[in-house]
């Protein structure tokens, strides 16, 4: 039977033909298969890249903001460092401002009749501090004058109304500072009054209003 279909040459064709069509058919899907495995793999592929690139953007991006905010940090710190800066330049130069006003108004009254009151209250405060009986009144050249003997007597009226029974005498000073330096009659004790160390006592209490005046003006901003 097998060599009569071997013989026939019809049959042969028929068969080569619906074997190739078969061949085909399995070599088309099994194409297909492996082009969607590909298209698959092509997908799965591209969404990784997706995603890394996604995290690489989103890590640039984080490093970018924080090192940005670190800028903008160190900026408004030198900014606030130098409104510190300049607010306490400022506070100095006022402090100092008012140093100057009140030393020129006391150089303005040194050595005028309107100045013996002043005169008196310092010889006073340096009595009181002293506590001696007899007191040096440390007085610059010009202004030896001042201290009449009037002027003597009231301070010693003052002196008494603390208790205390003083007697002067009057030396000039090496400097031609304004104001009045004491010391005690053995020159153990003394109390600086002249202008640079009542300047220098004041200063805290200057500060204070120099202090009072900047808060006050800038509750009215």
């Amino acid at each position: 039977m097998s060599n009569e279909i071997e013989k026939d040459p019809a049959v042969n064709a028929e068969s080569a033909s619906e074997l190739i069509a078969q061949i085909r058919k399995k070599a088309s899907a099994e194409a297909g298969e492996e082009l969607k495995r590909a298209e698959a793999e092509r997908a799965a592929i591209l969404r990784k890249a997706k995603r890394e690139a996604e995290q690489i953007e989103s890590s640039l991006t984080e490093k970018a903001e924080k090192k940005t905010e670190m800028v903008r940090r160190r900026i408004l710190s030198g900014v606030e460092l130098q409104k510190k800066k300049a607010f306490l330049n400022a506070r100095e130069t006022l402090v100092q401002t008012v140093k100057d006003q009140v030393r020129k108004r006391l150089e303005k009254h040194r050595g005028s009749k309107a100045f013996e009151a002043t005169l008196i209250r310092w010889i006073g405060e340096g009595v009181r501090a002293i506590a001696s009986d007899k007191v040096i009144i440390h007085i610059a050249p010009g202004e030896k004058g001042v201290l009449s003997s009037d002027l003597l007597k009231k301070c010693t009226t003052e002196a008494k109304n603390y208790g205390l029974d003083v007697s002067f005498s009057i030396q000039e000073s090496e400097t031609d500072e304004g104001g009045v330096f004491l010391s005690s009659g053995d020159g153990r004790i003394s109390y600086d009054n002249r202008f640079s160390a009542r300047l220098t006592r004041e200063e805290m209490e200057i500060r204070k209003r120099v202090n009072s005046l900047i808060e006050t003006r800038k509750g009215k901003r």
